[in-house]
């Protein structure tokens, strides 16, 4: 079996939005009540300093109090929340993160957790519905996009720029290509251009395209706009109509930003490995972490996102059995002649075309792809 995930939008009705919104309420409540309990004891030097997940879901049942409400939603997403909230906490102590920020009623996107329970309770799906637990049965607005029947998995609604979402992880039959392998390729990542295939394929940044300034310029204008009401807004009152408006107008292009970037991405992926179906694919392990602390160069590779290329190309191709080989970090794929093989260690960034001694010219994004499925016939 495969797990396979189906994001689509849903449609609500008063009541069931009214129950998602509570449901978001009490877990946003408990996730800050996990934080804070551990905060308390850690300051206060107690005999337990840290409150497991498990240990604070005990303790909250037993004084839970006059905070019925708590039982009134999904007992799976409060625990989901409370599990959230250990994962981030230990991310802390470890020294992997910072401390854990409260969540906020108006920053963070609110969402619900479920999840099935067995045979007893599955996730039903028709061509035109989703029965989540405790909400019900819920429109799809695409027919016919979820595998139709009772499923065993979790998913995740959540309400963004005035929408609801639903993402659903189910298992799925695995699907068996027997389409013969072609040869394999390497893929360098870039700033100049996204990424460059060995087999001679280019696709250019994303930031380069008119539609994606005209969604920046869009951005930057509504950030403006909702700067200027929150700067007039006087202190303790609440925000007004028009800012409110401003807060949707804003939340709306950076969802469809994000929209843009993810189907670029994923049509991209879906050519490199589902049309193509290469014999192995090789790409290089960047240090993005490091990369981004380049001044000149921290927003464009930001946004490039690089992290999510790779991590979809290597699940694509567990799927469809496609070997996928990771290069070494500090492998000079750009500075290696991908014919003689002769080294340039001065070779600099500005260099765009890549010339050795016994006059071999090429491309450099072109020559590092090539340097890179070479990595794969070794």
């Amino acid at each position: 079996m495969l797990k396979k995930t189906f994001k689509t939008e849903v449609k609500l009705n008063q009541d069931q939005s009214s129950k998602f919104f509570n449901t978001w309420g009490v877990c946003r409540y408990v996730y800050n009540q996990f934080i804070e309990v551990n905060k308390t004891n850690y300051e206060n030097g107690g005999e337990t300093p840290y409150m497991s997940g498990y240990t604070f879901s005990k303790w909250l049942n037993e004084n839970i109090g006059d905070r019925t409400w708590i039982k009134e939603v999904s007992s799976k997403s409060v625990k989901d929340s409370i599990m959230n909230a250990d994962r981030a906490y230990k991310n802390f102590m470890r020294g992997y993160k910072g401390f854990p920020k409260f969540k906020s009623k108006y920053k963070d996107r609110p969402s619900m957790y479920f999840t099935s329970n067995g045979k007893l309770q599955p996730i039903e799906v028709e061509r035109h519905r989703v029965k989540i637990p405790t909400l019900g049965w819920v429109h799809i607005n695409e027919k016919n996009y979820i595998p139709t029947g009772d499923h065993s998995g979790m998913g995740t609604l959540v309400h963004e720029a005035g929408r609801f979402y639903i993402s659903v992880t189910i298992d799925m039959p695995k699907v068996i290509d027997d389409r013969p392998y072609t040869e394999g390729v390497g893929i360098d990542l870039g700033v100049q251009t996204l990424a460059v295939v060995s087999n001679g394929d280019v696709y250019e940044n994303m930031n380069k395209s008119n539609n994606v300034k005209k969604l920046k310029k869009k951005i930057k204008r509504a950030q403006r706009n909702l700067s200027r009401k929150l700067k007039n807004k006087k202190k303790g009152s609440n925000l007004s109509n028009n800012a409110k408006k401003d807060i949707l107008k804003l939340q709306k292009a950076h969802r469809d930003y994000t929209n843009f970037k993810k189907d670029y991405i994923n049509k991209m992926v879906n050519k490199i490995t589902v049309r193509t179906k290469p014999e192995f694919i090789v790409m290089e392990n960047l240090a993005i972490s490091n990369m981004v602390k380049n001044r000149h160069l921290s927003r464009v590779i930001s946004d490039s996102n690089f992290y999510e290329i790779k991590t979809k190309i290597k699940i694509k191709s567990e799927n469809l059995g496609i070997r996928f080989i990771e290069a070494d970090r500090f492998y000079p794929s750009s500075k290696t002649c991908s014919v003689c093989g002769e080294h340039k260690p001065d070779l600099k960034l500005k260099n765009r075309v890549f010339v050795c001694s016994n006059g071999h010219e090429i491309n450099r994004d072109l020559n590092a792809a090539l340097n890179l499925r070479n990595l794969g016939t070794v």
